[in-house]
């Protein structure tokens, strides 16, 4: 025999407690950030309140169970994350091509959208920004 829509609410919160019971606030990665935890806390009242409304017609059963189980995806899709973490490209040291004496010091290149400067002749940049500023002329 098919569940009625009361039933099926009781058990989507008796999931979503279990669910909740296990998940730890905080804002490290693995973690739940406590205003999630309190949405889905809030949702999950809302939810247990309508089962103990006399007289709620079985569509609002309905209603309530999607909402719950709008809410519970929504909780676990807020789950922390560990960030990406970010490649370090290959860093080249170039030469400013030029006399020692038009080396010294501090020098700008305002190449494509960018600012390379050069101090006392060297720089370091990625390496293919590197090969640019090479084939550009510009360094060696």
């Amino acid at each position: 025999m098919a569940k009625s829509n009361l039933d099926r609410l009781k058990d989507a919160i008796s999931a979503a407690i279990e669910l909740l019971s296990q998940m730890k606030a905080g804002d490290d990665p693995g973690q739940y950030p406590l205003a999630a935890v309190e949405a889905f806390q809030s949702a999950i009242k809302d939810a247990e309140s309508l089962v103990a409304t006399d007289g709620a017609e079985p569509s609002q059963f309905e209603v309530g169970n999607n909402v719950l189980n709008e809410a519970r995806e929504s909780f676990i899709s807020s789950k922390v994350v560990e960030p990406p973490k970010e490649e370090i490209p290959d860093v080249v040291e170039l030469t400013l091509i030029g006399t020692p004496s038009q080396c010294k010091g501090s020098h700008s290149i305002h190449f494509n959208e960018g600012i390379v400067t050069f101090q006392e002749g060297k720089t370091f940049v990625p390496s293919v920004l590197g090969d640019t500023l090479i084939k550009a002329g510009y360094a060696k």
